[in-house]
């Protein structure tokens, strides 16, 4: 066995005796009680410095004459061999990592005064950290090639001990090849042949297998550091991002990673459930990508019970969320270091758990009570009202981004005042200031629609929102993009916008709005947005173009049946009814494909259709079915009892 001792100056260490009483005494022995109690005999060992003074002052070798243990002491004396070169900040900090990542140690504990070293402990301990700091070097300059080039093969790494046996090193080494791994470009841009692409992906897989390899062996070494679970989920989770992007790779299941990425960050968060860079990505996770996966897979049956399913995982995602802006706050000032470290985390959290609740909202935009009129005839004594929870979700959301704006621009004020808002949103922190002016339109424009009973009375609450809602946007359409984000589209603003308009009946404006943002690649979504405004302006050819082009788009398209729905009512508007039942027919025969049986909207369609042939009977059905899917309906619960009494005198 080797000791290792830790004394304040050069008096003590040439006294050559070391004494320790009271808390110091009983720290080393619920450390190293058991090894005490068996008896030490003479060994060798170091001595360093453990004032913050006396830090980049060398350690020294000492030889050990006799170790004395009792029930209130423990007492070293010994002699000075020699000096070593390595200073005592070091030896200091490398035994506490190698007894803590040993479990040796707690990872809240420091190291004692006096601790007891096996020999592989030891050698670990005094070998040099020559390839640490040739890494740290090359990784200030992102030289990662270097780095990886410099260790050689894995097998050349395993065969070499002090490279094997030393987690840090070995840490460092993965965060090169990690970084050689990313594959962040659009693949289909970036290569001319699937050939060179296929090369491309094949040498990034062999660098993300080094880097896992490497990164398990770190925690085979060291099992009780959190930082190395934390390394090797984000691994996973820097894939599953690859995975899903646009034009990127598709060499592996998104959905595992995913899980993997989970199962690491649970383990990091086990040994320190502080870290709240876990809880964010933990957060993304489970609010972002998985959500994603479950509901937009080409196998998935979106129905009742897959989206509770997914709004339970968005629940678990908030949570790791609203942990990681818990931890921030409960940070004292003073700790200047540790709060900044967080900041970012912090920031980004109110970001993104405020997306979480505004994804939360059942009952989100439905153009259809516009194209079907289910706002008409609602008067201000019929019983309508909304999800109670969906206006939760939309107060937290707004609450949640507003914080984010005010702490993500600097010098600002607390306010909730639209201008104030909009002043600070305009800023590019953390956050893009785009991005922070559109969620507010977002949410404030969700806001608008649960308090008027999902568009179908408005008051002077929905009044205020609505108008609030407007001004954040077209400030995000008009705020420049950041320098990193020039060529960033800005469609999805103005489409959100031509929703508004919509919802205003200002059907002009809505088509003015968005269409400047028309292209050959136009998203679905959009043109069936200024395809809606069109029918309600009463511009049924230009509808009629914009729904034949999302048509056309089939891989892009996961509405198809909108786009045939949307033509039916654009056709029953222009009194077509027998094209009208043959764009219905179709929309429902697809939309039955896709597994949507509960669209009350195509039921009231159906109703409307037999309305125009006369068919009372028949349309009384449809309505009736349709309330039963969706009670919000005032409009058509109006029509069915209104329709039941002539027919039963």
């Amino acid at each position: 066995m080797n000791i290792l001792i830790g004394l304040f100056d050069e008096a003590k260490l040439n006294l050559g005796t070391a004494t320790w009483k009271g808390n110091s005494f009983e720290d080393i022995k619920n450390t190293f009680g058991i090894l005490l109690s068996e008896g030490i005999e003479s060994s060798k060992g170091i001595a360093y410095f453990s004032t913050s003074a006396n830090n980049q002052k060398n350690a020294y070798e000492i030889d050990v004459q006799r170790v004395e243990f009792t029930i209130n002491s423990l007492t070293v004396v010994f002699s000075v061999a020699g000096i070593l070169d390595i200073k005592s900040i070091d030896i200091r900090g490398k035994a506490q990592r190698i007894l803590r990542g040993q479990k040796i140690l707690a990872t809240d504990k420091y190291l004692p005064y006096f601790s007891i070293l096996n020999e592989k402990q030891f050698k670990r301990l005094i070998t040099a950290d020559t390839y640490k700091q040739e890494i740290e070097l090359l990784t200030s300059k992102n030289d990662w090639h270097t780095i990886y080039e410099k260790f050689g093969t894995i097998q050349d790494i395993k065969s070499t001990p002090e490279i094997w046996e030393e987690d840090q090193i070995l840490s460092g080494i993965s965060f090169a090849t990690a970084k050689l791994s990313e594959t962040s470009i659009h693949l289909r841009h970036a290569f001319k042949t699937d050939a060179e692409k296929d090369s491309f992906l094949k040498q990034q897989k062999h660098f993300r297998e080094i880097t896992e390899l490497l990164r398990l062996r770190c925690i085979e070494i060291s099992p009780n550091f959190a930082s190395y679970y934390s390394n090797l989920a984000y691994s996973h989770y820097q894939y599953t991002r690859e995975l899903t992007q646009p034009g990127g790779r598709r060499d592996g299941n998104a959905k595992q990673e995913a899980e993997k990425a989970l199962e690491y960050l649970e383990k990091a968060l086990s040994i320190n459930p502080k870290r709240t860079n876990d809880h964010y990505r933990k957060g993304q996770i489970l609010t972002e990508m998985l959500p994603k996966m479950l509901l937009f897979s080409r196998k998935s049956v979106i129905n009742k019970e897959l989206v509770e399913k997914v709004n339970d995982i968005i629940k678990e995602g908030i949570l790791a969320f609203e942990n990681v802006i818990h931890i921030y706050k409960n940070i004292p000032d003073s700790e200047t270091k540790e709060k900044q470290r967080a900041f970012k985390d912090y920031v980004k959290s109110c970001y993104d758990v405020a997306r979480s609740y505004g994804d939360l909202i059942i009952n989100d935009w439905d153009e259809m009570v516009f194209l079907l009129g289910l706002d008409k005839d609602i008067e201000e004594t019929d019983n309508i009202s909304f999800y109670p929870k969906d206006l939760e979700s939309t107060e937290k959301a707004i609450a949640y981004i507003s914080e984010a704006i005010q702490h993500d621009c600097p010098n600002s004020s607390p306010s909730t005042e639209p201008e104030d808002l909009i002043q600070m949103a305009s800023h590019n922190g953390f956050l893009e200031g785009v991005y922070k002016l559109y969620s507010l339109g977002k949410y404030y424009f969700q806001k608008y629609w649960v308090i008027s009973c999902y568009g179908q009375r408005s008051n002077a609450s929905s009044d205020f929102a609505i108008k609030n809602s407007e001004a954040f946007l077209l400030a995000a359409l008009n705020f420049p993009w950041s320098d990193e984000k020039e060529k960033s589209d800005k469609s999805y603003i103005a489409e959100r916008l031509c929703r508004l308009y919509v919802a205003k009946k200002k059907y002009d404006k809505a088509i003015d709005v968005l269409q400047p943002f028309l292209k050959k690649r136009t998203d679905y979504y959009i043109r069936y947005s200024i395809a809606g405004a069109m029918i309600m302006a009463g511009r049924y050819s230009e509808a009629e173009f914009q729904l034949k082009n999302a048509l056309e788009d089939e891989k892009g398209n996961k509405e198809i049946w909108l786009g045939h729905f949307l033509n039916a009512i654009s056709t029953l508007r222009a009194k077509n009814t027998n094209d009208s039942k043959k764009h219905l027919e179709k929309a429902i025969e697809i939309a039955s494909k896709d597994d949507k049986h509960n669209l009350d909207s195509l039921l009231i369609t159906q109703g409307y259709i037999a309305i125009k042939e006369g068919a009372k009977e028949d349309a009384l059905a449809f309505f009736k079915q349709a309330v039963e899917m969706n009670p919000y309906r005032a409009s058509i619960q109006k029509r069915v009892p209104g329709w039941e009494k002539p027919s039963q005198e």
